[in-house]
């Protein structure tokens, strides 16, 4: 079975879930200004078999940014179309909810297949969930930006180049960092002691909105059932320990984690390269004494606390 682009995955999206049909779509996201031999990307894809081969099927790369219109116009319209949709009263709400958690897990899966940085994707995502907005009307077409941009040029650093300046510029909001600094597979991570980090969880391979900032201080933060003190987290599943894993930045800036003793143990998967690497092996399989050792983390990277506790790492603002 073929796998979905970005593209053709928004255009069904849009179509499954709000009932705006892929020709609608397209008049939404195309530019109507010529381009080809005179004729305007928008009036091309009254074409059906042009529309389905070149628009929604498209491949990342495959489409210039000038075959679109300016994305924060084609968001603000798409945006109004599922809201009408929607209807009640806590329609802003659900889109959010949608775009955030619901799908944001398989779009990110037609993202990597294609070769797009999924793991900067859902740390946008994460930070558009905190950033100060006047409203929820904002904050919907700041998601429905982020989502549009990315499927339509499978580049998520640009998209989200676009979605921050439209934040900044319209809405007085922003990411406040740079975006290679949201969990980036290419980038360096910032040196020094200025880098801050959150942790979100993520269920059924979807990001909750809420996110647990990690202490700073010498003591760190601890995970767990009954965790306790600064930033303690204990956002976990009945399997997780009482005090499951202890995560500190060093002097050096770098952000470490370490198993506690924990009952079913902990494992980190790379937000870079997918690779596991075990923090602490679960305490049936280890040997007594076997002493845990700090494993540095980053932004992207995933802890994978017992069965079924996962947390996404990325940065935050102080």
């Amino acid at each position: 079975m073929e796998l979905e682009t970005p593209s053709s995955f928004l255009f069904a999206d849009l179509k499954r879930s709000f009932g705006i049909s892929n020709r609608d779509t397209a008049r939404m996201v195309l530019a109507d200004r010529p381009i080809l031999s005179g004729v305007s990307p928008r009036d091309r894809a009254e074409e059906r078999t042009f529309l389905s081969r070149e628009i929604v099927h498209a491949e990342p790369g495959y489409l210039p940014e000038s075959f679109f219109r300016p994305f924060d116009q084609a968001a603000q319209d798409i945006t109004a179309r599922c809201l009408a949709r929607l209807k009640d009263a806590d329609a802003r709400t659900a889109l959010q909810q949608h775009i955030a958690q619901d799908v944001a897990p398989a779009f990110c899966d037609a993202l990597r297949a294609h070769g797009a940085n999924a793991a900067l994707y859902a740390n946008a995502l994460a930070r558009i969930a905190v950033m100060d907005l006047a409203n929820d009307q904002s904050r919907c077409v700041v998601y429905m930006l982020l989502y549009v941009a990315s499927a339509c040029l499978g580049d998520v650093s640009r998209a989200i180049e676009i979605t921050e300046d439209f934040a900044t510029k319209h809405l007085m909001g922003g990411f406040s960092t740079k975006a290679a600094e949201l969990g980036d597979e290419n980038a360096t991570a910032p040196e020094g002691d200025d880098m801050h980090l959150g942790l979100v969880r993520v269920i059924d391979g979807k990001l909750k909105i809420d996110v647990h900032p990690l202490s700073c201080e010498e003591g760190g933060t601890v995970v767990g059932t009954f965790a306790t003190g600064p930033c303690a987290i204990v956002d976990v599943e009945p399997d997780v320990s009482r005090s499951h894993l202890r995560i500190w930045r060093d002097a050096d800036g770098h952000w470490l984690c370490c198993g506690m003793d924990s009952t079913y143990g902990t494992t980190v998967i790379s937000g870079e390269d997918g690779s596991a690497h075990v923090v602490e092996m679960p305490r049936a399989e280890r040997a007594d004494d076997e002493a845990p050792q700090p494993y540095e983390i980053f932004p992207g990277d995933v802890l994978c606390l017992g069965a079924t506790t996962r947390f996404m790492v990325l940065e935050i603002t102080e």
